[in-house]
């Protein structure tokens, strides 16, 4: 398993903001949340609000 470094996270966020869905339009997302052991990465995209969670293992 890769090691994620605060680099590696921030290249994810841009990857994600710069990403299109099948018709051409930006992902809707408000934000994303790592952690692996002890450590949390977060991002908003947008301005925090109540948010549907999904999880990804």
């Amino acid at each position: 398993m890769k090691t994620l470094t605060k680099a590696l996270f921030d290249s994810v966020v841009v990857e994600m903001e710069n990403s299109l869905d099948s018709k051409g339009n930006h992902l809707d997302m408000v934000g994303l949340i790592v952690s692996q052991g002890e450590t949390i990465f977060s991002h908003y995209f947008r301005e925090r609000e109540k948010i549907d969670i999904r999880s990804i293992a």
